[in-house]
């Protein structure tokens, strides 16, 4: 399932609820794991401003199932529209794994997420190494660095 589609389904159903109430769609989200690169469930969510509340919205061929309003961590504040997607999701999938490929390291799962500004394709490594591509809206390479999951023990003897 594309992002772009998954979007619309998700306004969709939205559209007598949440667009009533003030909320809009914010971000999108969907976890691939090793070995299966296709994208069967999106997680759309729906920030409302005044409450500083998310909705999730589980969106997948089965349908739209929306989680109870949370309070985020550090939500993205601008509003995403399909327009806005300028490439599809699979091609920017296809261009973040061939750029991630050429760190040959074993590969875990894959999460892509999605705001007004960039994709951002995050692939987790079996050595817990995670190795972030970020892809402007039309899917160009913006930037790729790789970052460890784990950190040194604090305070303890070496």
């Amino acid at each position: 399932m594309e992002f772009r589609e998954a979007l619309k389904a998700a306004l969709r159903e939205s559209r007598n609820t949440l667009g009533k109430e003030g909320y809009f769609p914010n971000s999108g989200l969907c976890v691939f794991p090793a070995g299966s690169f296709s994208a069967e469930c999106w997680i759309v969510t729906f920030f409302h401003p005044a409450f500083n509340k998310v909705v999730q919205a589980s969106v997948s061929g089965g349908g739209v199932e929306f989680k109870p309003p949370a309070t985020p961590i550090k939500p993205s504040t601008t509003e995403i529209k399909p327009s806005q997607i300028r490439s599809s999701s699979s091609k920017v999938f296809e261009k973040a794994l061939s750029v991630f490929r050429e760190s040959k390291l074993p590969l875990s799962q894959v999460i892509l997420t999605v705001d007004s500004r960039a994709w951002h394709a995050n692939f987790v490594t079996k050595s817990l190494q995670v190795v972030i591509i970020d892809l402007d809206l039309s899917g160009k390479v913006i930037s790729s660095r790789t970052e460890l999951l784990t950190r040194e023990p604090v305070g303890l003897p070496s």
